[in-house]
């Protein structure tokens, strides 16, 4: 199965195929909203496989796929069972995915494989291949605690294990997280390490942001994307921001009102007021605003377990160094190994002020902000985009599909 080339054309709406021998990505909410998940089902779709993605919430008759949408999408409504209590919703909703899955393998014949994306998913699979004998895979993306969670979601959790155990492999978004769950739960599945990178892509162009702020030449300019909230160390880079003269940072994501006051209020109190812009979220711009940032602030205080190796599985890392831009990041074990071995921007050595100011200030060089940025994207186009990162899961999949028993069921 040769890889499709990508043509400039959009591609046509995909006609839908049917559930039997499909490589089926199974989604509680819209694929779209993971792009390491799309990212996978797009690549599969290329190489010729017969790709359905099954989404199930809570869809409006509006909710239909988009225009030139290249996969294929089944989109199955879940309704909300207003007669039960708000803590028995999840469950609910969990069956009622569980019976239309059910029913799909039924009148159709089951997948030759399902790529389930989350606590729900996997279970779900869990519970189909006990009945049907339906292989899956599991492409891993947050790590909870117990304490983490509330309700259904604490039930899921206990299953976790069973459910990574039956998987036919395992794709994991960083290797820590990989060590975290071999760890936990004795894994001996085989597995793979698929960093979020994005797909590749051409340099976008930049967008004059010292023009719209009416900044000076000279600014340098620190910039975020993203959600606006107290694990994204903000408060840090404004302190590290008001040690650097001519440094501006550049914030753009939502954020709750009371803590987005905080902030605000912090740059009162160090006079930095018009050296900190909040613009507000952003959707169409994210890739050309990335690019015309000096460089992007991928820093995260580890008080969750899912965020202690953020980092490797951050999309902003991954998609500011796409496009040719320094990073500055927390000094987690995967980013700051990463940023120190291949050079493409900062770890600092603390979360403050002055752990920020100190990076800010060796980036202010022209020099040292083109080294990086000729280091990311070479490194972007040869091994940390999605593509490159996927083939051995892509592979893994191919011998599963050509070989004579197909692909394996466990008893």
């Amino acid at each position: 199965m040769a890889l499709t080339p990508k043509s400039s054309a959009p591609a046509p709406t995909a006609a839908i195929p049917p559930l039997k021998d499909s490589i089926f990505f199974l989604r509680r909410f819209r694929l779209n909203h993971l792009p390491p998940a799309r990212y996978a089902a797009e690549c599969l779709h290329e190489a010729g496989f017969s790709v359905l993605v099954g989404e199930f919430d809570e869809f409006n008759a509006a909710d239909v796929p988009q225009k030139n949408e290249p996969l294929a999408i089944r989109r199955y409504r879940l309704r909300r069972p207003w007669w039960l209590p708000r803590f028995l919703h999840s469950s609910k909703q969990f069956l009622s995915m569980v019976t239309k899955l059910a029913r799909a393998c039924q009148r159709e014949g089951k997948p030759r494989l399902i790529i389930a994306q989350g606590l729900q998913e996997q279970f779900c699979c869990l519970i189909l291949k006990q009945i049907f004998g339906t292989p899956y895979a599991v492409q891993v993306h947050e790590a909870y605690d117990y304490d983490d969670l509330k309700g259904f979601n604490k039930l899921l959790f206990l299953m976790e294990g069973p459910s990574l155990r039956g998987a036919e492999f395992l794709v994991f978004p960083g290797h820590l997280r990989k060590k975290t769950y071999t760890e936990r739960y004795q894994l001996k599945e085989s597995s793979f390490v698929v960093f979020n990178t994005p797909r590749v892509q051409l340099v976008p162009e930049r967008r004059d942001l010292r023009k719209e702020l009416g900044l000076s030449e000279e600014s340098f300019l620190l910039g975020y994307i993203g959600g606006i909230g107290e694990v994204n160390a903000i408060e840090a880079g404004i302190e590290g921001i008001a040690r650097v003269p001519g440094s501006h940072f550049i914030l753009y994501g939502w954020g709750e009102e009371d803590y987005l006051g905080k902030l605000k209020s912090l740059t009162r109190a160090l006079k930095v007021e018009e050296r900190v812009h909040f613009c507000g979220p952003t959707k169409d711009e994210k890739w050309r605003l990335f690019r015309s940032f000096d460089a992007s602030y991928c820093v995260y205080h580890s008080v969750l377990l899912r965020l202690q190796d953020q980092a490797a599985p951050s999309n902003k890392l991954w998609e500011s160094l796409s496009v040719g831009t320094p990073v500055v990041v927390a000094p987690n074990p995967d980013s700051q190994a990463l940023v120190r071995k291949y050079g493409f921007g900062i770890a600092v050595n603390c979360i403050d002020g002055k752990g920020i100011a100190d990076a800010i200030a060796t980036l202010q060089s022209k020099s040292i902000r083109n080294k990086m940025a000729e280091k990311g994207r070479h490194l972007h186009l040869s091994l940390f985009n999605f593509e490159t990162q996927f083939q051995p899961v892509k592979d893994k999949i191919l011998r599963l599909a050509q070989s004579s028993a197909n692909i394996r069921s466990k008893p």
